[in-house]
């Protein structure tokens, strides 16, 4: 019988932190397009990397979501 695999909901905007550094030094991703294949972007670096979804679920060791601005829009 097969296990139910549900995938992470990957957003854009969110920083992905990996299990291996990129050659740079940077664990973290930014999130650029999610779908069948996500695009990241380098926040070290700038590297823009494709990777397929499943792939990515098994790279990702924790997952930031996008950062909230605390910027008073009235000011």
């Amino acid at each position: 019988m097969m296990k139910d695999f549900t995938l992470y909901p990957y957003q854009a905007g969110e920083t992905v932190i990996m299990r291996k550094a990129h050659p740079c030094g940077s664990r973290e991703w930014k999130v650029v397009r999610a779908g069948a294949e996500v695009t990241l972007t380098c926040l070290g670096c700038g590297h823009l990397l494709r990777m397929k979804r499943r792939d990515l679920e098994k790279a990702t060791k924790e997952v930031k979501p996008e950062a909230a601005t605390d910027v008073d829009p009235k000011a």
